[in-house]
């Protein structure tokens, strides 16, 4: 069982802040002002990391929105260095997740079944 406060849970959350704290206050780009980081998920050797988001509202389409993250990906990776002191800084995936789209759409419609789409996988989930 993995510490609870490990190297690699602790560095994922100092990236989850770098990465929130620039898309407030230094991104540029408008249309990247309406998305939220939830969680980063970094590989054991920590050569990559899985960086989940969210969106508030927007009209561009889930795909584009990870191309125009994926773009500032540079971005985000020269300030994780600034801030953090490791060797080798990760490459940042973006992954735009929609669970608050699907729990909407659940609590609106309580007969249809509850999927989950957490990291591109879609379950059908148990009520209980």
């Amino acid at each position: 069982m993995a510490n609870e406060y490990s190297v690699t849970n602790r560095l994922e959350k100092k990236i989850q802040r770098i990465i929130s704290h620039n898309l407030i206050h230094n991104i540029k780009d408008k249309r990247l002002k309406n998305i939220s980081i939830d969680d980063v998920k970094l590989t054991k050797d920590l050569s990559s990391a899985k960086v989940f988001c969210s969106v508030i509202t927007t009209d561009l389409p889930k795909k584009k929105l990870e191309s125009l993250l994926a773009k500032a990906s540079g971005f985000f990776r020269k300030e994780i260095g600034k801030v953090l002191e490791i060797k080798k800084i990760p490459t940042l995936i973006f992954i735009i997740d929609n669970h608050e789209e699907l729990t909407l759409i659940h609590i609106s419609d309580p007969t249809r079944p509850l999927y989950s789409s957490y990291a591109g996988f879609c379950v059908k989930q148990t009520r209980g």
